[in-house]
């Protein structure tokens, strides 16, 4: 049997999609809020996320809040995303991205966004930007930054998902947001479609399923789509992240929480990881066939060039 060893372009797409697991939520932001109700988490929360793709554990994910942080002789928050490889993947193309959100402590509107990327065993990358009242200016590395025409208020993908958190949610809402991701601003529509009881490593959770839209953007629409499940309570923590991508379902499970402010996730889970099997219930598999979308990547990769 002939060894399959992906390309690094193939790999980096592929490594692209799992990221999109979490970055899926950054639509589910709403316009800065005229109230002055403090946001629902704090410095020192983490929230640690095992990401299953066909069932296995492929990476794990971690976010944090710290501060308020000085910044710019003011203050903000300071939120961490830390993403890397597990199992399988790992030793075929090991991931240790990471991305550092900077935001105002009181609208919770970006202010900076620097994302790197480690990822297989060539592949390095810095990206930033920096947000102004009317731009967003977006830098690689040391090279000269670009400067694109952007909404007050637009937010990037790491703030937007606390951002959410701060909203006030409810069966059947819907709103309009904006997001700068991939150099442009993009409109999005958030729909909360239901409450639902989620199984969880904490027992069975209520939870808000979020579902975001691009608007006027099908082509993206087409590419994929996700689902958000926050806990119904004032607290708003992402339990799991769904996302249906061309080699199948993509699950962001919540495993581990320290720092949360009450609620039902606050203490450690009642069940054990390794005996834990949650279902994937919201994407149609029949439809969307991942087997074959697979079957196609595995053996297009494999061809001789």
């Amino acid at each position: 049997m002939s060894a399959f060893r992906p390309t690094r372009r193939g790999m980096r797409r592929r490594a692209g999609l799992l990221p999109a697991l979490l970055a899926g939520a950054v639509c589910l932001t709403a316009a800065p809020g005229e109230g002055a109700t403090p946001p629902p988490f704090r410095g020192g929360e983490r929230l640690t996320y095992q990401i299953r793709w066909l069932g296995m554990h492929v990476l794990t994910a971690r976010l944090e809040v710290e501060g308020p942080v000085d910044w710019k002789d003011a203050k903000a928050l300071r939120y961490r995303l830390r993403l890397t490889s597990a199992g399988l993947l790992h030793p075929l193309y090991p991931i240790r991205d990471s991305a550092v959100s900077l935001a105002d402590p009181e609208t919770l509107a970006s202010r900076r966004l620097d994302v790197h990327q480690k990822e297989g065993f060539r592949y390095r990358s810095h990206k930033w930007m920096v947000f102004g009242k009317d731009h967003v200016l977006f830098g690689r590395g040391e090279r000269e930054p670009v400067r694109h025409e952007a909404p007050e208020g637009v937010l990037d993908a790491l703030s937007a998902l606390y951002k959410i958190r701060a909203q006030d949610l409810r069966p059947g809402a819907g709103t309009e947001i904006a997001v700068f991701d991939r150099k442009r601003t993009r409109l999005v529509r958030v729909q909360v479609t239901q409450a639902e009881l989620l199984d969880s490593l904490w027992g069975p959770v209520r939870t808000l399923r979020v579902e975001p839209l691009f608007i006027g953007d099908e082509a993206l629409n087409r590419r994929g789509r996700a689902w958000i499940w926050v806990t119904a309570d004032a607290a708003r923590v992402p339990v799991r992240i769904e996302s249906r991508t061309f080699v199948g379902s993509l699950v962001a499970h919540l495993v581990e929480t320290r720092g949360l402010d009450g609620g039902p996730l606050a203490g450690p889970p009642v069940q054990e990881i390794s005996a834990w099997r949650p279902a994937t219930r919201v994407v149609n598999e029949s439809e969307w066939n991942p087997s074959e979308k697979l079957k196609e990547l595995l053996n297009k990769k494999s061809q001789p060039r």
